[in-house]
């Protein structure tokens, strides 16, 4: 992805947050927020 830029939050947006999160950065790849949640089926 050429001319993308890295994502980064601030640190307002990253507290406000109510799931884990975190930085990740593959290969030469720009930095991406991963967002790690469990959503579970209505029962």
């Amino acid at each position: 992805m050429f001319g993308e830029k890295d994502i980064q939050l601030s640190q307002q947006e990253l507290r406000d947050s109510p799931y884990a999160s975190l930085y990740a950065r593959v290969d030469d790849g720009r930095q991406i927020h991963m967002v790690l949640a469990f959503a579970e089926a209505d029962l």
